[in-house]
């Protein structure tokens, strides 16, 4: 590495339409959440790409939901 910071890519989120970055080469924002989702196969996602931290945030939520409402839950 040269020791130039990355500056990361910018995308547009799927589910709102947002634009933020993405650092594919080091530490990203996303890193930071709290939220674990299970990544799904490229077939069975509705999205092709990241979401933004305020949907990756809602769709973690709509996950648990999901998860307490069918006993998955611990």
């Amino acid at each position: 590495m040269d020791g130039t910071a990355s500056v990361g890519r910018q995308t547009t989120c799927e589910r709102c339409g947002a634009t933020f970055g993405c650092t594919l080469d080091g530490p990203c924002w996303c890193g930071e959440e709290a939220v674990t989702l299970p990544l799904p196969k490229p077939s069975e996602s509705r999205f092709g790409d990241c979401l933004c931290r305020t949907c990756l945030r809602e769709a973690a939520a709509e996950v648990a939901i999901s998860a307490s409402v069918c006993g998955w839950a611990h």
